[in-house]
């Protein structure tokens, strides 16, 4: 199990080296379009910022412990997760959801969502703060796509059908409804 480990460190590695290049590349350079260039910079640093993320957990779960496929925890004794062999898929699209979620935040600041601006004809966007904004949006991307998941459950999901089911169930329910009978 331990070169799985080894594999997906190496390769959130390689996807923060890539990101890191590019966006020193397109922090450094003159030639592109200003859309472009600013789109560009919100991928790669989601990108950067999520695959940073993902590293971090998977070398933590590593100096944690292993869990094998029959569930057995080595160590037993501490209650940290630990690093199993079916999250590798997760780890390795992790950088994915941060690209997306650099993406997302593009659209916000073009679309005027994210920064008030007196005149958005006037907007002058800064790239290393795009870029900044870009690696931190990244960094939390996996906290906020479980926190939106979250909202969407308890607005229309399981949340609310458990809370109706719960109160269909209570007593008050059922004197409200002889009563509603009885008339």
């Amino acid at each position: 199990m331990g070169w799985y480990a080894a594999l997906v460190v190496v390769w959130l590695s390689i996807c923060s080296i890539a990101c890191i290049g590019a966006l020193a590349y397109l922090l450094l350079s003159d030639h592109y379009k200003e859309g472009l260039l600013y789109i560009s910079i919100s991928v790669i640093g989601g990108g950067l910022g999520s695959s940073i993320s993902a590293l971090m957990s998977v070398t933590e779960r590593i100096s944690h412990g292993w869990e094998t496929k029959a569930g057995t925890k080595l160590p037993q004794s501490e209650k940290k997760d630990r690093f199993v062999a079916k999250m590798i898929p997760i780890f390795c699209i992790r950088p994915l959801f941060g690209a997306a979620m650099g993406f997302l935040l593009y659209l916000g600041i073009a679309g005027g969502f994210l920064l008030a601006l007196k005149n958005p004809e006037y907007r002058n966007i800064s790239n290393e703060g795009l870029a900044f904004l870009s690696v931190l949006t990244g960094l939390f991307a996996k906290t906020f796509l479980e926190k939106l998941r979250d909202a969407f459950d308890s607005l229309f999901g399981k949340a609310k059908a458990k809370a109706e089911k719960k109160i269909k169930s209570s007593k008050l329910m059922r004197v409200v409804r002889k009563e509603c009978a009885d008339d």
